[in-house]
């Protein structure tokens, strides 16, 4: 099968629920990571609205991420990711389409503006919703930012019962996107009770190695300024800085103004105690 494009930021979740589909159904895509709103006359001609994601499929064009989720479903029907009886497939898409895509939107939003408290509200009941239903297929982008918020919280052990319960309901599943996302989860967990430490960075690392094979290059650039700023507190300084540059880059190309801004000051900030180590080093 030719991949499919996908046009769109990696940073929507409304982009990032497409991938997932694409993911757990094993069709090949490639994704051209234009910013929503913006783009050139083309992307108006595929996107009216200039709104994003955007699925083309030779000559046809397909918008709004709910509509290509059943669209992929009906092209690829296995794996199927919705219940055979037609009302529980109907209860399912209401619950995914609308609410818990909702939720999961908000709860990224509350994370990237560092709103702990907020967070924490925000993913309780999606998160009951997905161990009670088992659907952690689709808590790919939900899992990490509940670890987050409950780490942050000082709940500790809470996240790790959490962490386990989403690798529980992941198991025997072939589901990338999802084992990426545990593989981020098991990192912030190592942060909140090792702190920064090289099993620490190396968790992170795993991440966006996990990240990058998808590929997801947002998550993965988070992952490596997490793994980086580890590194950098161990006195691994010179790999720290090289990596925190790398995700700084990174960020700049997918148009991640807050996340360069974040980066550049972390730079700042370390930079100088790189050049004080090369001193020390010299002398």
């Amino acid at each position: 099968m030719k991949p499919l494009l996908i046009v769109g930021s990696y940073l929507s979740p409304y982009v990032r629920k497409v991938l997932v589909c694409l993911e757990l159904k094993g069709i090949p895509y490639e994704v051209d990571p234009i910013v929503p709103f913006y783009g050139n006359d083309r992307f108006s001609e595929l996107s009216p609205l200039r709104r994003v994601p955007v699925l083309v499929d030779g000559d046809l064009v397909v918008t709004d991420s709910s509509v290509i989720c059943q669209y992929l479903e009906e092209l690829q029907p296995s794996p199927s990711l919705l219940p055979t009886n037609i009302r529980d497939r109907a209860r399912a898409r209401a619950l995914l389409d609308v609410w818990l895509e909702a939720a999961t939107a908000l709860a990224q939003v509350r994370w990237a503006a560092g709103e702990m408290d907020r967070l924490l509200d925000a993913t309780d009941e999606p998160v009951w919703t997905v161990s009670a239903k088992g659907i952690w297929l689709w808590a790919t982008d939900l899992a990490p930012a509940r670890v987050a918020a409950l780490t942050a919280a000082g709940r500790v052990d809470e996240a790790a019962r959490f962490v386990a319960a989403f690798a529980r309901g992941l198991r025997g599943r072939d589901a990338p996107a999802p084992r990426a996302a545990l593989a981020n989860c098991r990192a912030l967990l190592a942060a909140a009770r090792l702190g920064p430490t090289r099993a620490t960075a190396s968790a992170f690392g795993r991440a966006a190695a996990a990240w990058d094979k998808l590929p997801r290059p947002y998550d993965s650039l988070l992952a490596r300024e997490r793994q980086a700023l580890c590194l950098i507190e161990i006195d691994h300084i010179p790999t720290g800085l090289h990596l925190l540059t790398t995700a700084f880059r990174g960020f700049a190309e997918l148009g991640a103004r807050t996340d360069v801004d974040r980066v550049a000051v972390a730079l700042a900030t370390h930079g100088s105690r790189g050049r004080r180590s090369g001193r020390t080093r010299a002398a």
